[in-house]
């Protein structure tokens, strides 16, 4: 494990992973993508972030503050620096009137262009956070629960994000039911 402070390298995890179906799966329930989509916009949470730890939980793996907050300061320049910037030229296209040039048919293929882009670099920054997470599973001192109080993940990484600003209580219960992830989470 790293000392305290001090960002875990990067990894060389397959982009299709355990928890990238896991991510694949929820994110197509109904409202689950809507829900992330809103908190992205409102509050400024890191999808990918949320996923990591709803698939923690789900795993039975309990995330700690420090693991939390590597991950965080680790995620944020990859998401700022790259899925932001894509993500802003894609919606940027969407919305401008770009004169005789921006022809509807070839805006449209670019988007779809720039989509695949920055869902490949998603893919990219979920293979990191699955790097750190096998990590942190190897290490005597990670947390393996059978039973996690229903939405300990989320609620860790909500109030490190968006801090006691906002009753997160409410937000934890809307995600546990539209993940389907009421359950207690069972150990794989």
């Amino acid at each position: 494990m790293p000392n305290e402070g001090e960002i875990r390298p990067g990894y060389e995890f397959p982009a299709d992973n355990e928890f990238w179906q896991y991510s694949l799966r929820v994110y197509a329930l109904p409202g689950v993508a809507d829900l992330c989509l809103l908190w992205q916009e409102q509050y400024g949470i890191n999808v990918n972030i949320l996923l990591w730890s709803a698939w923690l939980e789900h795993e039975g793996v309990q995330v700690t503050d420090a693991l939390l907050d590597e991950v965080i300061a680790g995620a944020d320049p990859w998401g700022e620096k790259v899925i932001v910037t894509i993500r802003n030229l894609r919606r940027d296209l969407k919305k401008r009137d770009l004169g005789p040039v921006g022809i509807p048919k070839s805006l449209s293929s670019m988007r779809e262009s720039l989509l695949k882009t920055e869902l490949k670099a998603e893919q990219c920054l979920q293979s990191w956070l699955y790097g750190v997470a096998v990590e942190f599973l190897s290490a005597p001192e990670s947390i393996h629960e059978t039973q996690i109080p229903h939405g300990a993940n989320i609620d860790l990484y909500l109030r490190a994000t968006i801090g006691d600003k906002t009753n997160i209580a409410p937000m934890i219960q809307q995600w546990l039911e539209l993940s389907g992830e009421q359950n207690p989470a069972k150990p794989t």
